[in-house]
């Protein structure tokens, strides 16, 4: 017979909540879980709702967002909870746990909105705000300004934070308003981010130093009782020279550290680069960059994956011919950068890495990442992807690919269009039939092309063919 049995619903949430105390002598995040899991069972929508928590917060359950979907979802189709249909909202908005759907993470905020939850104001004036960044919409981004006003009125912290950082950068089509930008911080500063911005930007240039310097005492009084790595990457941020705390690498580094420590993996990119390139004050030092780096990419951090690509790449060109085995650590961070949310850029500084090591065995993985690269307009990916979609009897062979992508390289006339390549290889497909028809007269026509524009791969191919009565022929 389990403990729980004789509890009842009450009694099991009260021990729960016990447990989740952390200065707590019962503090037991898992058995807090346990205890939210049996009163769930028993017919407690908010012990579920918990539940979800702990998974998908990590408490006490090992962090599982599609754990935490379920039980959401569930605690949602029976009460219709507001806090659960904003989480589903959130998890819909960002793709925790399940694919990304801003249609069905719009209709769960906004019924979390309806009924009560302000919260929700502030990710809705966020999909508005994404949705203005991608069409330059000004309906989009007055959307969101209505939001995240909405949110601001019921004293939710995030949506008047939020606003406040569109005024103070003037972005999406918004004029610059510092005055109004601070006086939005200024009402939510008791919310970390809001502080945190005020400390790293100088307080906007809108208080006096006597202001500034509490609103420094007041981060780090915040930040220590908190743990809140963000905000102690903040404080990192105002020790580099940017405000009128001046330049001090030793006070900045340590208050990275102490981010890092708290689990913030974007100040171990800071710090990493900062030590890679000697920024502000910081002594130029790969070593430590490296550390830091890899600090916060264990933390998941796809920056600090990225610029340790960018560490590996560097020391990998530092002789001639590049390191292969540095080449291959910088494939790999790039690869991983960006298969861990980074962008195409990751994807394409990983597929050029891949082909500079040399490694054949690299070559699928170098095609897939140019590939998104590629989709994604990034012009530098196209003639290295068609030369892989070219290569016969290899795993990245695909003529379709290399096709779509010379069709890009011609409507753009890169570099490469003018210097000839791109006519060079489609008169490669014409000539061997890949992907086109096999046709010696049109393999001719675009090698010509080439030539004439300087391509002395062109000038060799025009060896293989002579003319005919009727047209061009390869010779035999």
């Amino acid at each position: 017979m389990s403990e729980f049995d004789a509890m009842s619903i009450k009694q099991l949430m009260d021990a729960a909540e016990e447990c989740l105390e952390e200065k707590s002598d019962a503090y037991n995040p898992a058995k807090a879980a346990d205890l939210f899991k049996r009163a769930a069972r028993l017919g407690s929508m908010t012990s579920l709702e918990k539940l979800g928590d702990c998974y998908f917060y990590g408490r006490g359950r090992d962090e599982d967002d599609k754990a935490a979907l379920e039980a959401y979802a569930q605690a949602y189709e029976a009460t219709g909870s507001s806090y659960s249909a904003y989480q589903l909202g959130r998890m819909y908005t960002f793709g925790w746990g399940v694919e990304s759907n801003s249609s069905k993470a719009r209709d769960f905020l906004e019924k979390s909105w309806a009924n009560g939850y302000a919260a929700a104001a502030g990710i809705l004036g966020d999909i508005c705000l994404e949705s203005a960044r991608e069409t330059k919409d000004a309906k989009s981004t007055e959307g969101a300004l209505k939001w995240y006003q909405r949110g601001s009125i019921k004293n939710d912290p995030y949506s008047t934070y939020r606003m406040a950082l569109v005024f103070s950068m003037g972005d999406y089509g918004v004029p610059e308003d510092k005055k109004r930008a601070y006086d939005l911080l200024m009402k939510a500063s008791d919310y970390p981010r809001a502080l945190g911005y005020l400390v790293a930007n100088n307080g906007l240039n809108m208080c006096s130093n006597d202001q500034f310097s509490e609103f420094v005492k007041k981060a780090v009084d915040m930040a220590e009782s908190m743990g809140d790595g963000r905000l102690f990457r903040c404080l990192g941020r105002a020790y580099e020279g940017k405000t009128r705390l001046g330049e001090a690498p030793e006070k900045s580094i340590a208050y990275y550290e102490k981010a890092l420590a708290a689990g913030d993996g974007f100040a171990g990119y800071i710090a990493g680069s900062n030590y890679l390139y000697g920024w502000y004050g910081y002594p130029e030092d790969a070593e430590k960059a490296e550390q830091m780096l890899t600090k916060g990419s264990d933390l998941g951090c796809e920056q600090a994956m990225s610029t340790l690509g960018d560490l590996h790449k560097k020391r990998a060109e530092e002789v001639w011919p590049p390191n292969p085995e540095e080449m291959r650590a910088a494939f790999e961070w790039y690869e991983k950068a960006y298969l861990n949310g980074g962008t195409t850029w990751d994807a394409m500084h990983a597929g050029e890495a891949a082909l500079k090591t040399k490694d054949d065995s690299l070559n699928e993985r170098a095609a897939a990442c140019l590939k998104s690269a590629m989709e994604d307009d990034i012009y530098w990916s196209y003639i290295p992807l068609v030369r892989l979609s070219l290569a016969e009897g290899t795993s990245t062979y695909n003529p379709n690919l290399a096709r779509q992508s010379l069709e890009k390289a011609r409507n753009e006339k890169i570099v490469e269009y003018e210097t000839g390549e791109v006519d060079y290889l489609t008169g490669l497909m014409f000539e061997k039939g890949l992907g086109l028809p096999a046709a010696a007269n049109q393999a001719v026509e675009f090698y010509l092309k080439a030539s004439d524009k300087g391509s002395e791969e062109a000038k060799d191919a025009l060896k293989r063919f002579k003319k005919g009565i009727f047209g061009w022929k390869l010779i035999k």
